[in-house]
């Protein structure tokens, strides 16, 4: 009997302590639970909060856009968000203003282009005067001045005592008389039915013995239509034969020097020419350009082209 009350006994214990264990269980259980739901409202409070700092912030940047030059202005102590011990060295700043093409409308960008026009640099072309002042004395001739309208590069003056030193006897001219100054130099036919002549000679003739106050443009003629040529190669052998059908524009001195033996004057031209061949024996008209050196010596004038 003893024995069974004592059994009886530590099972009572036993029970007592196995319940005790799982009150201490369950009340650990619900302590961390506790502390999970403390944990939690915390964080949730730190969010509301943050929250309320960018409401706050964005309250104040719509409060204060457009009234300060800065964009970190210092705020009043009831409405700092960050901190206040913070230390703002942003001031003075501010950010470039960008744009996207689609916010720019196509009148705003006429506007623009119209607006540099103003202030782009223009362009000035350089204008020849409408006269042209002549002295003889510095030809070594009287001291005379003549006022003529403007000419072109191709042709050369001759007017009372004046005569270009680029007209020179023995060469071909065309000589047109010049309008007023300020007119086109090449509103008069040319004389002798537009042909070029080979002058003679200077000191009688056109301009001296001639006392038009406008004067004359004397037009060197080089190539005329006709005119045949031996087309040689680089051994100085004759291979083929050019004839010059139609001379187009104006032939252009390029160069013009006198020696004591000859006079050599270099022109540019442009033609069409028939070529022909003597290998083949097959002629072409064909579109040409070059330069014609012409060299007189003792009268005679040779020319190359």
């Amino acid at each position: 009997m003893e024995s069974a009350k004592i059994n009886v006994s530590q099972l009572k214990r036993e029970v007592v302590e196995i319940d005790l264990n799982k009150q201490y269980h369950n009340c650990l259980r619900s302590f961390t639970q506790v502390s999970n739901l403390l944990c939690s409202g915390e964080m949730i409070a730190n969010i509301a909060e943050e929250d309320a700092k960018l409401d706050a912030m964005q309250r104040i940047w719509q409060t204060r856009r457009g009234l300060s030059s800065s964009l970190f202005d210092e705020v009043p102590e009831t409405e700092d968000i960050l901190s206040l011990n913070q230390t703002r060295q942003c001031n003075n700043v501010v950010n470039p203003v960008v744009y996207s093409c689609s916010e720019i409308e196509k009148n705003d960008l006429l506007e623009v282009n119209e607006d540099i026009k103003e202030i782009l640099p223009v362009s000035v072309k350089t204008q020849r005067p409408p006269y042209l002042i002549l002295d003889a004395s510095k030809l070594g001739d009287l001291p005379a001045r003549y006022t003529i309208c403007a000419i072109d590069q191709h042709q050369f003056p001759v007017v009372g005592v004046y005569s270009d030193p680029r007209v020179i006897p023995g060469f071909k001219y065309r000589v047109r008389p010049l309008p007023k100054i300020g007119k086109d130099p090449n509103v008069n036919k040319c004389l002798f039915d537009n042909r070029a002549l080979k002058l003679i000679s200077i000191g009688r003739g056109y301009a001296r013995s001639d006392n038009r106050p406008e004067g004359y443009a004397f037009e060197l003629e080089v190539v005329s239509e006709g005119d045949k040529f031996t087309i040689i190669d680089l051994n100085g052998e004759a291979q083929g034969t050019l004839e010059i059908l139609q001379t187009e524009g104006n032939q252009i001195e390029i160069s013009n020097t006198v020696t004591g033996k000859s006079i050599d004057k270099r022109v540019q031209v442009k033609f069409i020419g028939k070529v022909e061949f003597y290998e083949t024996g097959v002629a072409k008209p064909i579109p040409l350009t070059g330069t014609v050196m012409c060299v007189r010596v003792k009268g005679k004038v040779v020319q190359r082209l």
